[in-house]
This record gives structure tokens, sequence and C-alpha cells, in this order.
């Protein structure tokens, strides 16, 4: 996870409800549909246009990568010491496979 994600989702980000892996679960009651696109609204009421949306057992989500450039992340690949094996890691930083910190 970048740093600017982590920050973003730390303090800007009210409108997320949780974070599975890449998918970003939404608050209904800040996505607003309009004649243009669907969007979330952020905590200054600034529109962030939503190209995907899915529902599953957890609620409204959209995949990370889907938010835009500025808060998207590509998840790297890293050597997992407890795996002992290259892994990539999740959005808090953990390793996908085991769950743990890869370092």
């Amino acid at each position: 996870m970048t740093n600017q994600l982590k920050k973003f989702l730390d303090n800007d980000a009210s409108w997320v409800k949780d974070c599975q892996d890449n998918r970003v679960y939404l608050k209904n009651d800040h996505l607003v549909i309009a004649e243009d696109g669907i969007y979330v609204l952020d905590e200054s009421n600034k529109k962030i246009p939503l190209t995907e949306l899915f529902v599953d057992s957890q609620g409204i989500y959209t995949r990370i990568e889907s938010l835009g450039t500025d808060i998207a992340a590509v998840y790297g690949i890293v050597w997992c010491k407890n795996c002992e094996a290259y892994r990539t890691v999740d959005w808090k930083g953990l390793c996908v496979v085991c769950g743990k910190r890869p370092y």
C-alpha cells in the first residue's frame, strides 16, 4: 500500500465502510446516482466518479483501481519471510496468503 493511499483512507475517506484486498466497501449514504454516472460524495461533497460498482454479502464495493490515479494503488510483490515466497500485499501491507507482515 502506498503512503498516499494509507493517509487517504485514514484521514479523508469517511465514505469508506471497509477495505478487503482491492475491494473498497462504500457507505450507502454517500452514494449518488446522477444522469451522468454514479458517484460517492466525500466530506466536502466532492463527487468521486465510480467506474465499477459491485455487491456481495459484505455490501456495495468498488475496486481500488477504479477510483482514479490519485488514490489507486498497484500492489507490489515482495518476499514474505513467513511464506518464504514472493507474494503480493494487501492495502494494509499484509501478505495476501498468510495475512502477516512480509518483512
